[in-house]
């Protein structure tokens, strides 16, 4: 089980936001055998432990995970060069299609965010209202695909229309968790949490020196710890915890509020309405419009926030699971 736990929290070598083509293919490859063998090697040594309940339940639990572990990248990223209906199309052709194409996902119901897009043909949807291209969500996007192993969309097309930046995604078969959760056997919840944990702690890996988006420039930050508004850019942490602390305290005096000073990648709003289980059972995560760097526990604050309050119990009881537990640093937020 130490190995597992070391493998788990190991970094990478090689992995940064520059990874991509083989790399990146090779570094995914890399993480997932790593989740696999250690969970193997994790199993026997429970088995040598003898017949004592405590180790036979950690035999079951870590063979299920060496099953899971070893899913992660078979297959959910599918064929990047084959064509699609949408290669045909023009930006305009394209921008009448959403006039009149279904929606597909749900939208916020306390915000009335945009959160359904159209789908403009079989394989593809359209997010429009943007601002400014390349958009910091198509930046995450790409980075998470190069870096991790997590199922994400992938990026088909961007344009500008009326001076306003268009994304043509790829376009993910399943439900919202926020929709068939109830619907889940106990064991497939377990088996999401345990999934979702897996997804941030591969996230968490990824560090950098300066907050918010990726890329080449520092980018302005927006989610439920800016108060729902664009902030920023910050140079370095300490210019962010400084916004944070006047909120809190009515001015940016040096308060030691938070445990940790590392700015690791977040997606910041893993509510279940942005989390998708597609027909084989995969678990994808949408929505990465608020991700970027910042401190470890930004993502237990953003998953335990619950605007609509209507999400089950049983979620909120594995959300410290999958993300936390960070009470001192969430509290304190809250009061800001």
């Amino acid at each position: 089980m130490e190995k597992l736990a070391a493998a788990r929290t190991s970094p990478v070598s090689g992995l940064g936001p520059g990874a991509s083509g083989a790399q990146g293919d090779d570094a995914r490859a890399h993480l997932a055998r790593q989740a696999s063998s250690s969970a193997a090697a994790a199993c026997k040594s429970c088995a040598r432990a003898g017949p004592q309940q405590p180790a036979l339940g950690h035999f079951i639990f870590y063979l299920l995970c060496s099953h899971w572990a070893s899913k992660f990248d078979q297959g959910w990223r599918g064929d990047d060069t084959k064509p699609s209906e949408f290669d045909l199309l023009s930006d305009e052709e394209i921008m009448e299609r959403c006039r009149t194409a279904p929606c597909v996902y749900a939208k916020d119901p306390l915000f009335r965010c945009p959160l359904y897009l159209p789908r403009v043909c079989q394989d593809s949807v359209v997010k429009e209202d943007i601002w400014g291209l390349p958009s910091s969500e198509e930046l995450s996007l790409k980075f998470v695909r190069s870096n991790t192993t997590i199922p994400v969309p992938r990026v088909r097309r961007t344009f500008l229309y009326d001076d306003y930046g268009c994304m043509i995604l790829e376009y993910i078969e399943g439900e919202q968790l926020a929709t068939c959760w109830p619907r889940l056997s106990s064991v497939t919840k377990l088996r999401v949490a345990w999934t979702m944990r897996n997804y941030i702690q591969q996230l968490r890996r990824l560090e950098s020196s300066r907050p918010g988006p990726p890329g080449d420039t520092p980018r302005k930050c927006d989610g439920v710890h800016f108060q729902f508004r664009l902030t920023g850019p910050f140079e370095d942490y300490e210019a962010m915890e400084d916004l944070l602390v006047q909120r809190v305290y009515g001015s940016a005096r040096r308060h030691r509020l938070f445990s940790s000073k590392r700015l690791v990648f977040t997606h910041h709003d893993l509510n279940m309405r942005n989390i998708l289980l597609d027909t084989v059972g995969r678990v994808w995560l949408v929505d990465w419009a608020w991700s970027g760097f910042f401190p470890e526990w930004f993502e237990h604050g953003s998953m335990s926030w619950d605007p609509s309050r209507d999400d089950p119990p049983s979620w909120g009881m594995l959300v410290h699971y999958m993300s936390g537990p960070y009470f001192k640093e969430y509290v304190t937020c809250r009061l800001g």
